[in-house]
């Protein structure tokens, strides 16, 4: 139910196709820019985590510890569940976080860019081929 949950503050279905299968339903960053989100959450983790706990302990100055922390968000990407991400944070509208199942979101990150849903929509209507899942 934790999926179904968060996936209702989303739509609940593909932004695409309309899947509504939750196991096969995945967050998609619309604006390209996942890899720059899960580094940011990574960094919040690391330094929600590890600053108070063992860092401070030590004697490392907050300026430090935040390049300490930076680099290794960039160098050790930790896995981040971005369902559990999504709730902790009131389910953020305004990020470019849409739904796709595990099919359309494969086609937007291959070759392809136009999932084959979008291209059928575009080639029945004889308008112009867009991405309209890319914000």
């Amino acid at each position: 139910m934790f999926k179904e949950e968060v996936a209702s503050h989303y739509g609940g279905k593909c932004s695409c196709c309309g899947e509504t299968t939750i196991e096969f339903l995945l967050f998609h960053h619309s604006r390209l820019d996942g890899a720059e989100h899960r580094r940011k959450m990574v960094l919040e983790k690391v330094l929600r985590d590890e600053w108070e706990s063992y860092f401070k302990l030590l004697g490392w100055t907050r300026e430090a510890f935040e390049d300490y922390a930076e680099k290794k968000a960039g160098l050790f990407p930790e896995r981040i569940d971005i369902w559990l991400w999504a709730k902790e944070n009131d389910y953020p509208q305004d990020i470019g976080l849409i739904l796709l199942c595990a099919n359309c979101h494969t086609c937007v990150h291959s070759k392809y860019i136009i999932c084959p849903h979008q291209r059928k929509k575009s080639e029945a209507t004889n308008t112009p081929q867009t991405n309209p899942l890319l914000a």
